[in-house]
């Protein structure tokens, strides 16, 4: 997410070798503290919170 705010769940998924399922529910836990959504909904990308 760092080298590519724009990954789908799916591409995420792929490249750290886990289900998809998987990404989605990490999202879920991290969203609340350490990711954001930015941007309007056809261009949204993920920004980290540190």
């Amino acid at each position: 997410m760092v080298e590519n705010p724009y990954i789908t769940k799916i591409e995420l998924a792929a490249a750290v070798g886990i289900s998809a399922t998987s990404i989605i529910r990490n999202i879920e836990y991290m969203r609340n503290k350490h990711l954001r959504r930015v941007g309007p909904n056809n261009d949204r990308f993920w920004e980290i919170i540190y």
